[in-house]
């Protein structure tokens, strides 16, 4: 996986690949690049999403919940700290959740970016809502 990642991360096409996941384990890994970073869901596969690196990013506030409302903008896994920065390069994300009440920064978690910043509580989800959209509304 290293490796593929290595790749993307150098090849200005590449916006990110899926890799099947293995029951038995092989020397070889099947993974599939691409140039678009939309991502869906399958458990049996894994994937990556390529991130622009940034100095920084805007402020966020966490709330327990998900954001339920507008338009899935993004699904991926990804660490926290990459998902902030995902969304700060797309006008549209809004704000994003985990399914995890308690997520750890270094983990990368299936992430579900949204285009509306109404957060439904709920202690098994967590989100976090860019606060210059807040501020908006």
């Amino acid at each position: 996986m290293r490796g593929a990642q290595a790749w993307c991360d150098k090849n200005p096409k590449c916006k990110g690949f899926a890799a099947a996941k293995n029951k038995v384990a092989m020397d070889t890994l099947y993974v599939r690049f691409t140039d678009n970073e939309r991502v869906t869901y399958d458990g049996s596969w894994m994937s990556y999403t390529k991130v622009a690196k940034t100095a920084g990013h805007q402020p966020y506030t966490y709330h327990p919940g998900y954001l339920g409302d507008g338009k899935t903008v993004h699904e991926a896994f990804m660490t926290i700290e990459n998902a902030k920065m995902y969304c700060d390069g797309n006008a549209k994300c809004a704000g994003f959740t985990v399914d995890k009440a308690v997520p750890e920064a270094t983990l990368e978690l299936f992430v579900r970016f949204k285009s509306d910043p109404q957060v439904s509580l709920d202690p098994g989800f967590a989100s976090y809502v860019k606060d210059s959209v807040k501020s908006e509304l």
